[in-house]
Order: structure tokens, then C-alpha cells, then sequence
């Protein structure tokens, strides 16, 4: 496993001089600046309600052994019903960050251009737990360049109607424990070449908040909302 580490880990390195690093808090300050901080005074939704995710977000996948800038790329649509969740994830090229086709694939039965995973159970607090299984791309691929399978956890939280973020666990070619991912939403409309900088991870003091009002969920819920003046 330490020699197909260090494999991966050198070609990997090899893509990275043909790209630049990616600054996770400077991408997180970039991420503020268009969304908006989120934090306790503004994740606060309506008492009992989820935020709501429904739209398309930039997912990227960090693989726990890889340079920080070597992320695996999608445009993420997520539906958000109630308490359900549906997502679907599409590969983006290395090379563009262009939607993975099928002509982009190795020929084969398993060439896939996107993952899916529907109806998962979104708790009160914003966390739910999906599994996506299926093929990476190799030209989504940015650590080998090869296709081949995948079977990953996505342990995600509803930070904000603007973020999701958490751990990603299983296999994509190689173990991936102790993986990160994060979504921020953007429009269906950006170009390619107008995609923000990606965010892989949750922030590093993240106040997770669902809507439920405090003293419930204090001290990480806005406080308890005023009533209506008469």
C-alpha cells in the first residue's frame, strides 16, 4: 500500500506542475466574499426547517493521500424534498473542467459520466449519510489518469442553502478513507472557464445549523428568533 501510495502520490506531482495550488482558506475567503460568511448569526433557517440545497453546486473531492490541489471535480445538482435528498453528481474533464461525455471514456460496459443517489434521509440537524457506486472517469481523474471503480460514503452536512461539506470514505481505484468533499453553489449558466475555486473541505470551525431555534441546539443556533411585532 506505501508503494502504491508513493505511485500515486508521484504522478500526481507531475500534474501539479502543470497547475497551480489550490489555497484552501484563500478559496473559503473567495467562497465568503460571493455567498456570504456562513456562520451562526446567518445559516439560521426557519424554526424546524432544513436549509434548502435544491440547485447546482461545484463538488470536489479531495482523496485523503493526494496533493491539495488534486481534486476530483463535479457539477453537483442536488434536490432537496422534505427531509429527502436526491443528487446527482457529473464528472468534469482535468483538462477543462468541460462535462465528462461518453466519447471521453475508455471503451467499455462500465464507462459512466455521473454518479447518483436519491431519497437519503436528511436528519434534523442537516447530516445524512449517501453512497454512490460506480466508475471515475480517467480524464476526471486527476492523480493517474485511469478509469476504474469507485464505492464511497459521503457522510455530508447542510452548512448553509450554499454549502455542503464532510468526510468521504471506500474506494475509488485505492482506499480513500478519510477523504473530504465540499459543494458550493453555483449557477447551471457559469462557463467552464468561469468556475469559482474549489472548496474540499468543511471549515475549520463550521456551526452547523439546521433552522432549529435555540436554547435546542445552542450554542450553535442563531439566537431565538423575536417575535413578530403586533
Amino acid at each position: 500500500m506505501v508503494k502504491r501510495k508513493s505511485t500515486l502520490t508521484s504522478l500526481a506531482l507531475a500534474l501539479l506542475l502543470g497547475s497551480g495550488c489550490v489555497d484552501a482558506k484563500g478559496a473559503f475567503d473567495d467562497f465568503n466574499n460571493r455567498a456570504g460568511t456562513a456562520d451562526a448569526s446567518t445559516i439560521d433557517g426557519p424554526s424546524g426547517a432544513l436549509h434548502d440545497v435544491t440547485g447546482q453546486f461545484l463538488l470536489a473531492a479531495h482523496p485523503s493521500f493526494a496533493p491539495v490541489d488534486q481534486v476530483v471535480l463535479f457539477r453537483a445538482d442536488f434536490v432537496l424534498t422534505g427531509s429527502k435528498l436526491d443528487a446527482t453528481l457529473r464528472f468534469l474533464r482535468v483538462a477543462d473542467r468541460e462535462l465528462v461525455t461518453p466519447e471521453d471514456c475508455h471503451p467499455g460496459p462500465d464507462c459512466q459520466t455521473q454518479l447518483a443517489m436519491n431519497q437519503i434521509d436528511v436528519a434534523a440537524d442537516g447530516t445524512y449519510t449517501g453512497r454512490f457506486q460506480g466508475t471515475l472517469p480517467g480524464v476526471a481523474n486527476p492523480i493517474s489518469g485511469t478509469s476504474g471503480p469507485m464505492d464511497v460514503t459521503m457522510s455530508g452536512t447542510i452548512v448553509s442553502t450554499d454549502l455542503i461539506c464532510g468526510p468521504l470514505n471506500g474506494t475509488a481505484l485505492v482506499p480513500i478513507n478519510g477523504s473530504t468533499f465540499a459543494a458550493i453553489r453555483i449557477s447551471p449558466e457559469t462557463a467552464a472557464a468561469d468556475l469559482p475555486t474549489p472548496v474540499y473541505e468543511c471549515p475549520q470551525s463550521m456551526p452547523v445549523d439546521a433552522g432549529v431555534d435555540a436554547p435546542i441546539d445552542a450554542p450553535i443556533d442563531a439566537p431565538i428568533d423575536a417575535p413578530d411585532k403586533v
